[in-house]
């Protein structure tokens, strides 16, 4: 059926072909997605950064066009996983920016950013189970903002990791060499980021690294999220749910 909502998801941003690669592979299993129940919307992603156009510039131009088809309401989900001051203030304010130059022609509405999502925790879980007697470790970007930071702890408790940050401490080889030495033989690592890049890679390093230093130590890196179907079902749910609720 027709809906007379469209969507639109919101990433950062990269130069890297293969994160784009990853942004069209992901477009096109929730476009599948939407379409296996019944909804036949349109659907966009745009970057935050390293766009030709600003945000608000692409929205304002993919309102229109939407308009023209009569949508009524576009609804915004940002693919982040903790909140900083990208979701907080970065992605509302070109909303906003947006929002004012279309004025009432169509309706735009921000969504709670993806990992807000509680069926996030099912993907990490799958994961984890794969070693199940290993202590856990996820490894955030890491925000000096104090809402993402509480996300990031209660997400830690929620799944009984110890948590460990790419860009502020407590870091990985802090976290890794604590549980050494308080006897722990089986560790294993989540970088808990959507898509493969350089963090991922230096993350993966790291490990190495690590088990060089500790050979009597098992330590297992698993990949990040990824693109995959479940994610894509995840995404579906943020976009049709109405009156989303912050789980935290």
């Amino acid at each position: 059926m027709n809906n007379s909502d469209a969507y639109i998801l919101v990433v950062h941003g990269s130069r890297n072909r293969k994160y784009q690669d990853n942004l069209d592979q992901i477009a096109h299993l929730t476009e599948a997605t939407l379409k296996k129940q019944g909804l036949y919307s349109k659907l966009a992603i745009f970057c935050l950064e390293l766009s030709e156009k600003s945000l608000s510039e692409n929205i304002i131009e993919f309102a229109n066009s939407c308009y023209l088809q009569n949508y009524k309401r576009i609804k915004i989900l940002p693919l982040f996983l903790f909140s900083g001051t990208h979701v907080l203030d970065d992605i509302p304010h070109e909303i906003n920016q947006a929002q004012a130059v279309l004025s009432n022609t169509i309706t735009l509405e921000i969504l709670p950013h993806l990992g807000l999502n509680e069926a996030v925790i099912d993907l990490i879980e799958e994961k984890y189970q794969k070693t199940p007697k290993a202590q856990r470790v996820l490894i955030c970007h890491g925000t000096k903002v104090k809402e993402g930071q509480q996300e990031a702890e209660k997400l830690a408790e929620k799944i009984t990791a110890h948590l460990a940050f790419w860009s502020i401490n407590p870091d990985v080889n802090y976290v890794v060499e604590k549980l050494i030495s308080e006897g722990y033989q089986t560790i294993s690592l989540l970088p808990y980021f959507l898509f493969t890049g350089k963090i991922s890679r230096a993350l993966e390093q790291q490990c190495q690294d690590l088990q060089l230093k500790y050979p009597h130590i098992q330590l297992n890196m698993m990949p990040v999220l990824g693109v995959t179907s479940s994610l894509a079902k995840i995404i579906v749910k943020c976009l049709t749910m109405e009156n989303p609720l912050n789980p935290y």
